[in-house]
């Protein structure tokens, strides 16, 4: 049986929080990267390109993805103030 504190579980959304928070902006820079170095090194019309393409919608997708789950973790943690 779990039973924390208040303040343990603030501590824990934080740090959740924070884990997503750095994950999303790794996603968003390797997306950038992608979208803007790989893809025009490449002709964006060729299969490569498309593929660069592809990748880097994912990375986008899965930044937002990062960055909601940070904000709600991070109100979370604010809810237990």
């Amino acid at each position: 049986m779990n039973t924390y504190t208040s303040s343990q579980r603030k501590n824990e959304y934080t740090r959740k929080a924070n884990r997503y928070c750095i994950a999303a902006i790794i996603a968003l820079s390797f997306a950038l990267f992608v979208l803007s170095a790989c893809v025009f090194l490449e002709n964006p019309t060729s299969v490569i390109g498309i593929v660069f393409t592809c990748v880097g919608v994912v990375c986008a997708l899965l930044s937002m993805l990062f960055f909601s789950f940070y904000i709600f973790d991070s109100r979370r943690a604010e809810k237990e103030q």
